[in-house]
């Protein structure tokens, strides 16, 4: 039920009017993860899921992405401590997440042969945030980065 709703908020913010991007951002606000025991994540980080973790960090790990949009290499990097996003991590502490993302993104471009990527991070339900834990998506049209392709 919950991802019917945050799929309705998601359309009606892209389609409409005040009165309904208001309703959309309630029903959003609604369906965000921002538990701990329901966050899927968070679930990866303590030990769920295992086989989708490419590389794990001190305070990061690297994730294999369910469903790529993108041909070649997609993954996630996400933080172990639970962020809802950007906006609500303190300034330092998002620093510090954001260092070690990247050591851990450097890390598998060198296991691999390439250097070309992107890095996204949506911040917000009208920025489609749909999973409220702060996390990167890393899309490269390049397959080598030294791990099987998401499966």
């Amino acid at each position: 039920m919950k991802k019917i709703n945050l799929f309705l908020a998601l359309f009606l913010i892209i389609t409409s009017s005040n009165a309904l991007v208001a309703k959309a951002k309630q029903i959003t606000q609604e369906c965000s993860i921002k538990s701990v025991t329901n966050c899927p994540f968070c679930q990866i980080a303590n030990g769920k899921n295992k086989h989708q973790v490419i590389k794990e960090g001190k305070n990061v790990i690297a994730i294999r992405k369910n469903h790529p949009v993108v041909y070649g290499q997609n993954f996630l990097v996400i933080p172990k401590e639970h962020h809802v996003n950007l906006i609500e991590t303190d300034a330092k502490k998002a620093g510090e997440i954001f260092a070690e993302m990247i050591e851990m993104i450097q890390e598998l471009s060198k296991n691999g042969k390439t250097g070309h990527f992107t890095i996204v991070m949506n911040n917000g339900s009208q920025s489609a945030q749909t999973v409220f834990h702060m996390h990167m998506h890393v899309k490269s049209p390049d397959s080598d980065w030294g791990f099987k392709k998401n499966q």
